[in-house]
């Protein structure tokens, strides 16, 4: 799902939607956005949720007394999120099919409406070229997106997060009123400048550039994970 050049990794929310949430403010806000590919010790610290958003000191929320602030703000979320995820694949391996709907399927459990949506690529070279294919990805990609919808980009120069923070980013939304948030892993020569421009957050699973089937597999199984810590599942160790 790697991508092109990206100034500006997290634009600001759609009108009407804005971040409550610390978490969702410092990502759209761009603070854990603005390091190069050169940076990423950078990154990565400023990525981190500190305790000190919960009262404490400057202890990341791996930290057990922030694990227990989030878990007891998240034991009862305020709304359904409706998650899709979204990707641009012409290959459909059975033992990857066979992963993401088992995570998918764990997902459900906690009454999350999820859905998965796979959309054919482009023609790219050597019969376009690579940025004509990312243009015509990403409009059939922004179609399948409502304007009053979260869009989650993953790219791997995007911001870094801890399960803990993603779940704390799903808590943020939901307590937002958001109904639906749509996480976009895109083809073969990455995501369109329209794509990126769109996105409320751009996120990273990786340092390392990784196959499409592979990234989904990995998103939907911390999907999963997030959801167990919200609900205080013995999942996540």
């Amino acid at each position: 799902y790697q991508g092109g050049p990206c100034p500006a990794f997290m634009p600001p929310s759609p009108p009407g939607l804005p971040h409550r949430g610390a978490l969702g403010q410092r990502l759209a806000a761009g603070a854990c956005a603005r390091e190069t590919a050169a940076e990423p010790a950078a990154l990565s610290r400023r990525c981190t949720i500190h305790a000190g958003a919960w009262g404490g000191g400057t202890d990341s929320l791996s930290q057990p007394a922030a694990f227990r602030a989030l878990k007891s703000g998240c034991a009862g979320l305020r709304a359904a999120l409706r998650i899709r995820v979204v990707s641009i694949s012409k290959t459909r391996e059975r033992w990857a099919e066979e992963a993401c709907d088992d995570y998918a399927g764990r997902v459900r459990k906690f009454g999350v409406e999820l859905q998965q949506t796979t959309l054919r690529p482009a023609p790219g070279p050597p019969v376009s070229t690579a940025e004509r294919q990312k243009e015509e990805e990403g409009r059939e990609l922004l179609s399948q997106v409502d304007p009053s919808e979260r869009l989650v980009v993953l790219d791997e120069r995007g911001a870094l997060l801890t399960s803990h923070e993603l779940a704390e980013l799903l808590r943020e939304y939901a307590d937002d009123g958001i109904r639906s948030v749509t996480f976009a892993i895109g083809g073969a020569s990455g995501h369109s400048p329209a794509v990126r421009a769109r996105a409320s957050v751009v996120l990273s699973l990786s340092k390392m550039v990784m196959n499409h089937q592979i990234a989904r597999v990995v998103l939907l199984e911390q999907l999963y994970r997030a959801y167990t810590i919200l609900r205080g599942v013995p999942y996540h160790k």
